[in-house]
């Protein structure tokens, strides 16, 4: 595969130069099964994992399973993970949620505040695996150096395994201890990142097929989730649109995820070359990609700073919002979006900017009363804050 890189115009482009001539990738019509599907993931069956994922002769060539692709990359980073001790191993934050929801400008913003910030490292062997190409373990640095790390591992959006994959089960059967581990669930107005997927991607796959994988990306975080809490995994949140208050949200995460000594003024303002997040200023460690993946142009924007960007979702057609509604998909946003207020300590102002034109109702009940504070760490390894402890010793405002 070659491409004139200075002659393209972004994925799109990209994709129609690269694609073979016979790829029926975007005439490709959504799963015959889809509801059965859906209802699967929703409800975490166990049958999920020994569905045949059969490939798309493109971004898949391996006909596979979710069993037989976790069992795959676990024995990959084994030796990885293993051969070292828990107390060697830093804590590891993984970002997880569906694609689009601003999961790469967060990532360069952990490398920015000086924590090694990798981008997709347990998705990627993945991908390698799903085209049957040589993938490489992850190698995390010693504790000694790092106490820290942060992995965005996002959801979709290509193929089914893209979608349904759960990295946390694939770090923690590789040897990595749960007491090492923290997810950090991260989503967005599900309007809005449908728009980004259909901007980028809807060129590529069929709608049909793309808003399914959207919505079985959307509701993995019920699994996700689940399996962390039954391992004892800690689970904090945050929704795209907290980066409408960029100061008060990132300071106040980085409090409860107990590296808030991290926290300066330049970790969301003033990124220059910083912000280029395709570039090598950027602060992520990007991995080496498989070869259909590799050297895509304009997936990620240049950020003068951490800030929410808005994003249009008029055109997003009736049909396919009346499907994310009714498969669940915009509650499971709901539910992060309660649980990142509280985390947060929102006040009732900072709600009423956070959630504006979002399917989040202010005033719910289901948001705490008074203060709002959730006045506990999340991380049990957190470093010491200078005249603060381990809680969140600040009020809201």
């Amino acid at each position: 595969m070659s491409a004139n890189k200075s002659n393209l115009g972004g994925p799109q482009q990209y994709f129609q130069q690269n694609l073979p001539q016979s790829s029926s990738l975007s005439t490709a019509t959504g799963y015959p099964d889809f509801e059965d599907l859906a209802r699967q993931v929703r409800n975490n069956d166990p049958m999920l994992l020994d569905r045949v994922l059969e490939p798309d002769g493109y971004f898949q060539t391996r006909r596979t399973t979710l069993t037989e692709i976790t069992r795959a990359v676990t024995e990959l980073n084994i030796e990885s993970f293993r051969k070292r001790s828990a107390e060697d191993l830093p804590t590891v934050i993984v970002g997880w949620g569906k694609c689009r929801v601003g999961s790469t400008a967060l990532t360069n913003l952990f490398g920015i505040a000086g924590i090694p910030a990798y981008y997709n490292p347990i998705k990627t062997a993945v991908r390698h695996f799903m085209l049957d190409s040589p993938a490489e373990a992850w190698e995390v640095p010693q504790r000694a150096e790092h106490t820290f790390l942060f992995a965005k591992e996002m959801s979709g959006p290509y193929h089914l395994a893209d979608c349904t994959v759960n990295p946390l089960q694939i770090l923690v059967e590789a040897g990595y201890p749960t007491n090492r581990i923290e997810l950090l669930v991260l989503d967005r107005d599900p309007y809005r990142s449908l728009a980004g997927w259909l901007n980028i991607w809807g060129h590529l796959l069929s709608h049909e097929r793309l808003v399914q994988h959207y919505v079985l990306s959307a509701l993995n975080a019920i699994r996700i989730t689940a399996y962390a809490a039954k391992v004892g995994i800690g689970i904090s949140h945050y929704v795209y649109e907290a980066s409408r208050i960029p100061d008060k949200a990132i300071s106040r995460m980085f409090l409860r995820l107990g590296i808030g000594q991290l926290y300066r003024g330049d970790v969301v303002e003033n990124w220059n070359e910083k912000g280029a997040l395709d570039s090598k200023h950027s602060k992520i460690i990007f991995p080496v990609l498989p070869r259909p993946l590799s050297g895509i142009p304009g997936m990620h924007a240049s950020e003068p700073r951490y800030l929410y960007k808005e994003r249009s979702a008029d055109r997003i057609s009736s049909e396919h919002k009346a499907l994310i509604e009714r498969t669940g998909v915009i509650e499971r946003y709901r539910e992060t979006a309660y649980s990142c207020a509280e985390e947060l300590a929102c006040s009732t102002e900072d709600r009423r900017i956070v959630f504006e034109g979002t399917p989040v109702e202010v005033t719910s009940p289901l948001f705490p009363a008074g203060a709002e504070a959730s006045r506990t760490t999340s991380v049990r390894n957190a470093l010491p804050v200078q005249g603060m402890g381990r809680g969140l010793d600040f009020e809201p405002t």
